[in-house]
């Protein structure tokens, strides 16, 4: 996997992120993006997401596609950067609804980092409507309903999921060494856990009925981050088989989970979850949540 190229003499890149829902097709063409590119000043990159959601009501299931639109722009300060990529933002939201009669949200307020943290595997592109795809990390990597954050660097690209709340938080994938990694953080049930002890006891009432548990397999431990916060640290492993993708039969299946248990700013259980397949990444990505985990 090959970096893509950018020109890093623009000390400064900041992104943000529109949510549309519903998704228009017509946004994927060249037309759009040229639109974009020429009335935003300072954008260098446009990419997009889609995902399908379905929604059962007494009349059956309806299926709707929505999209995140990612805009980046660079600057030669941070604030520069952040300036220019909310005012391309604001542009594009007033734009999709004049001209293609569809609602798009602000999904994260601009944040800005050096140009260098813009981790951006190369892809070959074919043809001349925009493919969607998962968007690298541009330094920390922010989920806004549990409110905490990490700056998990290359190896991981961000996939969104929306459906029908307002607010979607990432999927991080593991790419390239980091393969078959999944990073994700979410609060513990709908909120009622205030407290680590009575989280991580829920958590263990779910683990107890995970397909393939290896009960030998599970650890609980404190931990506590380079910042001073400390929590929980679970990790089990199961086996199960799974279909092949790739050749059509069966495999045997053996991930290993690592819960980190916390509570954030407004005293709320989450939990950062770190899934791995093979387990060869498994201490570089878990030193890289302690150096970097924080609570916003």
């Amino acid at each position: 996997m090959f970096r893509g190229s950018f020109d890093h003499s623009r000390a400064y890149i900041a992104e943000s992120l529109l949510v549309v829902r519903p998704f228009n097709n017509a946004l994927l063409l060249p037309a759009f993006k040229r639109e974009v590119m020429r009335s935003s000043r300072g954008i260098v990159r446009l990419g997009f997401e889609l995902s399908t959601s379905a929604d059962r009501t007494s009349k059956g299931i309806t299926y709707q596609t929505n999209g995140v639109i990612w805009l980046l722009a660079a600057g030669a300060t941070a604030a520069d950067a952040e300036r220019l990529a909310n005012t391309a933002s604001e542009g594009v939201r007033v734009a999709l609804g004049q001209r293609y009669g569809v609602a798009a949200t602000p999904l994260i307020q601009a944040h800005s980092a050096p140009s260098s943290a813009l981790h951006e595997p190369f892809r070959l592109r074919f043809g001349g409507d925009a493919t969607p795809g998962p968007f690298p990390t541009v330094g920390r990597v922010y989920f806004q309903k549990p409110e905490v954050s990490i700056e998990p660097g290359y190896g991981f690209e961000r996939w969104y999921v929306m459906r029908r709340e307002p607010v979607c938080d990432p999927d991080l994938i593991g790419i390239g060494k980091m393969n078959g990694a999944l990073i994700r953080a979410d609060c513990v049930g709908v909120g009622q856990f205030t407290n680590v002890p009575s989280a991580t006891g829920h958590l263990h009432s779910r683990i107890d009925q995970e397909q393939g548990l290896i009960e030998s397999s599970y650890k609980e431990e404190p931990f506590a981050t380079e910042r001073g916060m400390e929590g929980a640290h679970i990790s089990f492993t199961r086996q199960y088989p799974a279909p092949n993708p790739h050749s059509g039969g069966m495999i045997l299946m053996t991930p290993t989970t690592h819960y980190y248990v916390f509570t954030n700013a407004h005293s709320r259980a989450v939990v950062l979850t770190y899934i791995t397949v093979s387990g060869s990444e498994s201490e570089e990505v878990q030193r890289m949540i302690r150096r970097t985990l924080r609570v916003d």
